[in-house]
Order: C-alpha cells, then structure tokens, then sequence
C-alpha cells in the first residue's frame, strides 16, 4: 500500500477511538443557551420583517412615483401638441390604468392661478394625483407653463405625502415644507 493510503487509515482509526472515548452524557444544549438562541433569533426576525414591510412599502410608492412622471412627461408633450393641458388621464393616452391595486390615478386643468417658489403667478398648470388605496404613501404632481424668462417651458414637480394621504399642495407649486 502507499503511504497516503496508510496514512488515511490510520487517521480513520484514530478518529474512531476518539469517537468511541467521548462522553455522550455531557451533549447538548441547556435551558438557559436554548433560550439565548431562541430570543437572538426573535430579534433578529423582528428586524429583518420590519426592514421587508418598509422596502415593500417603498416599491408599492415607486410604481405611483413612475407613473405620475411619465404622466406630468406626457402632459408638456400634450401642451406642446394641443397648446393646453390634458384634463383627464385618457386624453394622454399612456395605457396607465386610472385604478391600481394601490392607487386611484387622477388628472386635472388647474383653473386657479398658482404661486411659483418664487412668487410668481401662474394660471397653466395641470395636476396629476395618486391617491393611496391601501397603506401606502400618496403623491401629487404638477406640470405649468412658466413663462417668466425669455422663452416659455414647462416644469414639473411631484410630492410625496404621507401613508394613507397625498401630499397638499394647495395653490402652490412647491412641495409642502420646502
């Protein structure tokens, strides 16, 4: 034989009589480390359910964050095209469903003037709302013509409310707090 194979036989021997000597009364785990793992694991499933419902939250918000945008995109195209705002979610004609499994969609023509973040008044304007139908955040958007420079654009701004409500814009076209 060669003497790896030997060598091989003798660790199995060997490993074998230690596995025989051993003392099989003193295994196992007691009460008090059977408990420390049980709570380590409770805490460290609390945690992990806690951080899961908070990231399904957030990809439940995404899908209103990505639709209002392309909606508020698709409404300076229509501006640009038909010279006003849509004033309902199918005139765009993005294929966005106006009831999701989370929100309500919604699409108006503002009719009040609104006040830009710099104090300027503004009477084209559009918004676009997803109002939350289960525990999720909710979002407003709004697209207007500003027209204060040497050439008129259109810009956007969207706000995220809080779980279960969207954001209150009122006659402004700014986010809340900003």
């Amino acid at each position: 034989m060669s003497i790896f194979v030997k060598f091989c036989l003798r660790c199995l021997l060997v490993t074998q009589q230690w596995v025989d000597d051993r003392d099989y009364s003193t295994q196992g785990l007691t009460l008090i480390e059977l408990l420390v793992v049980i709570v380590i694991v409770g805490i460290l499933s609390a945690i992990a359910s806690t951080s899961f419902f908070n990231a399904a939250t957030r990809a439940k918000g995404a899908e209103a964050s990505v639709n209002l945008s392309a909606i508020l995109k698709e409404q300076q195209h229509y501006y640009l095209v038909n010279g006003e705002f849509a004033n309902h979610l199918d005139d765009l004609g993005l294929g966005i469903q106006e009831i999701t499994t989370n929100y309500h969609y919604k699409v108006r023509r503002g009719r009040n003037p609104d006040e830009d973040i710099n104090g300027n008044m503004v009477s084209e304007f559009a918004v676009a709302f997803a109002e939350p139908i289960t525990k999720v955040r909710g979002y407003v958007g709004k697209v207007w013509l500003d027209n204060f420079g040497s050439e008129a654009t259109t810009k956007t701004v969207l706000c995220e409310g809080d779980i279960g409500e969207i954001a209150v814009m009122d006659s402004k076209l700014y986010c809340p707090g900003e």
